[in-house]
Order: structure tokens, then sequence, then C-alpha cells
């Protein structure tokens, strides 16, 4: 499995976990789920 490091706002970043967290998702798999429909 490859890595990937992104630089995204902090709050960016806290409002996207709040969402995906609430969709039962972890930034992980969220960004995997994009990427294979990219």
């Amino acid at each position: 499995m490859a890595v990937i490091n992104i630089h995204v706002n902090d709050e960016v970043k806290k409002e996207a976990e709040t969402i995906f967290k609430s969709l039962g998702l972890n930034m992980s798999v969220a960004m995997n789920l994009f990427l294979k429909k990219v």
C-alpha cells in the first residue's frame, strides 16, 4: 500500500473529519473512496 501526504488547512481537516465520522468513515477510508472514484 502507498502512502500519500497532503497539506490542508487545519479547519478544513477538522470539518472533514467530523463529516466522515458521522458517516462511519475515517480519513483514510474516505480518501480511498474519493481516489477510486476520480
